[in-house]
């Protein structure tokens, strides 16, 4: 830099956990991106009613707002159990 400072960029600019193959491990990858993918069809779903009935968390929930929302805890534990057998 012409103020004489330097800037090291590691992993092209990239996020470093990802970039540099030091962060998080691919099952904990995994189980973020089932989750948020899980979260992302309950908005999407949440006036179905065979969803509702599924989930009966969501019951009643019909079509959701605008806003932000906490992921039923049921969610976490389907994705616990879809990752469950590839604790061993």
């Amino acid at each position: 830099m012409k103020s004489g400072r330097h800037i090291i960029l590691l992993a092209e600019g990239r996020l470093v956990n990802l970039g540099c193959a030091t962060g998080h491990s691919s099952f904990v990858m995994s189980c973020s991106f089932t989750n948020q993918v899980l979260a992302q069809i309950m908005l999407y779903k949440s006036g179905d009613k065979a969803w509702g009935e599924k989930y009966v968390e969501f019951a009643k929930a019909g079509k959701l707002e605008v806003g932000v929302y906490v992921i039923p805890k049921i969610l976490d534990e389907e994705v616990a159990r879809l990752h469950l057998e590839h604790c061993n």
